[in-house]
């Protein structure tokens, strides 16, 4: 076993080239490998080896969060939006202002016409309000982490926060229901491009 001495990809011991970067191996003649140029490797051999070989043998899952973490950020941040928003406009309705932010989850502003009859309505809002702006806000980390499956948690919650919009509101507020499904348009995006760039990691091995 060998190691090509520009891009850190680990070569068999009669490995005459590097497939990556075409640097010649030093078991090919028994002399120092010359590079073949200066540039970086254009693509990792596998899931498991980085382009400048810093990451061979880590976990593949490792690897994956790190080539895929920009698409998981701009995510996560969705999932963060929804956290933060649905507990600002708990507090607005608790106050009695109409400024709300419409990606907020609706269950919260129905749950205020179901309780605000009760002497300590205000505090279950509050409670009910923090406890979904907090599972949301676990999720967008999880995803920041570089973690799929929570996304796909957070689709399944606000879709049923949207198919709620579209029984108890209808169309009677159409900016919000646009927020709500463009918000949920793109986590299922998302969702289906982080499966399809893991689908292709995986297969990654085969094609070297």
């Amino acid at each position: 076993m060998q190691t090509c001495s520009t891009c850190g990809l680990s070569l068999a011991a009669d490995a005459a080239f590097c497939p990556v970067c075409g640097t010649r191996s030093a078991g090919a003649s028994g002399q120092p490998a010359a590079p073949a140029f200066a540039g970086p490797a254009p693509f990792p051999p596998s899931p498991t080896q980085s382009v400048q070989g810093q990451w061979a043998g880590a976990p593949v899952s490792a690897v994956r969060r790190r080539a895929g973490s920009p698409r998981h950020t701009r995510l996560a941040f969705w999932l963060f939006a929804i956290a933060g928003f649905t507990l600002f406009n708990a507090v607005q309705w608790l106050n009695r202002q109409s400024l709300r932010m419409v990606i907020g989850l609706i269950c919260t502003r129905q749950l205020t016409f179901w309780i605000h009859d009760l002497p300590n309505g205000g505090t279950i809002l509050l409670a009910v309000a923090t406890a979904a702006a907090v599972v949301f806000a676990v999720l967008g980390l999880l995803v920041y982490l570089g973690h799929a499956w929570p996304l796909l948690v957070g689709i399944a919650l606000y879709g049923a926060d949207l198919a709620l919009f579209l029984v108890r509101i209808q169309f009677r507020d159409p900016m919000g229901l646009f927020f709500h499904a463009l918000a949920l348009g793109v986590l299922i995006s998302g969702y289906s491009a982080i499966r399809q760039h893991e689908g292709l990691a995986r297969q990654a091995p085969s094609a070297w």
